[in-house]
């Protein structure tokens, strides 16, 4: 079987089509779908459109970390148990006006982080629970 020209220039305009159907994008080389590339999102980048404002993830201080050690260890101390629901409003109850947007249920899995990663120093925390001794003794005796 001998292809003609024709059947060679045709055999290159589909691969020339081919390789346009795809894109390099950040080195990885993908091919569009046939409804077309995928869109990112319009807010991308974007600061305050419409009045609204993005909302960002806020990095916990080491003092915030350190105000939720205090609350669950003051509870635990207190009930001899770790109620997470008394711990969270004993935390809204000393920071009215921080992290509105946290619930009871957020608050504890920041607790485990900041205990399982380790974020606060062994030391600090054998401080932050030596506090609490001090402060439920202090309770006890008024």
């Amino acid at each position: 079987m001998v292809i003609g020209k024709q059947d060679n220039t045709q055999i290159e305009r589909k691969k020339e089509q081919r390789s346009s159907d795809s894109t390099e994008e950040n080195g990885n080389h993908t091919e569009e779908t046939q409804h077309g590339p995928t869109q990112s999102p319009t807010n991308i980048g974007v600061g305050h459109e419409n009045g609204t404002e993005l909302k960002k993830r806020i990095r916990w201080s080491q003092e915030e970390m350190k105000e939720v050690l205090w609350c669950y260890m003051y509870i635990k101390e207190k009930t001899l148990g770790e109620n997470y629901k008394e711990a969270y409003k004993l935390w809204r109850d000393r920071n009215p006006m921080t992290r509105m947007n946290i619930d009871a249920k957020a608050l504890f899995n920041q607790k485990n982080y900041i205990l399982k990663t380790k974020r606060i120093p062994a030391i600090e925390i054998d401080e932050i629970n030596e506090n609490v001794r001090l402060k439920d003794t202090e309770d006890n005796t008024e």
